[in-house]
């Protein structure tokens, strides 16, 4: 089964030339829904389920709230790993003049954590802020 917007398509994969063909195959409207699929083909292939991209997929309470407070959770442990990283980096530097691999090490962790964190703030401001629809 693939979308294309409003219209639903039963496919298989061509491995000789990688994408998916709808020759042989055809929706059976009758036996159809909106929660199932049901094709039949002329042939034998390699079938798989494709992801849901129409936005069939309802947003449940459970589902926000425990995005929320782990998203919370996460942005509150980065902050924690970047002040911790950053104080033992500033102590290091008044001691010693001298670059280290512990000091390059200091410094991919507070990028990697200063990233996630930017993402995990994307993720929860920008999570119901999707009002782009596609067709």
């Amino acid at each position: 089964m693939l979308q294309f917007g409003d219209k639903t398509g039963c496919v298989y994969w061509d491995f000789n030339n990688s994408l998916w063909l709808s020759e042989g195959c055809y929706k059976v409207v009758n036996e159809s829904d909106r929660f199932h699929t049901v094709c039949k083909c002329n042939h034998l292939t390699n079938f798989a389920a494709l992801m849901d991209v129409s936005g069939r997929e309802g947003n449940d309470q459970l589902k926000s709230i425990l995005t929320y407070c782990c998203g919370v959770l996460s942005i509150i442990g980065l902050i924690l790993t970047i002040n911790l990283v950053l104080r033992s980096k500033i102590s290091y530097d008044k001691n010693s003049r001298k670059g280290n691999l512990n000091e390059l090490r200091s410094i991919i962790t507070c990028n990697l954590c200063v990233c996630l964190l930017m993402t995990n703030m994307l993720v929860l401001f920008g999570m119901d802020r999707t009002n782009i629809t596609v067709n």
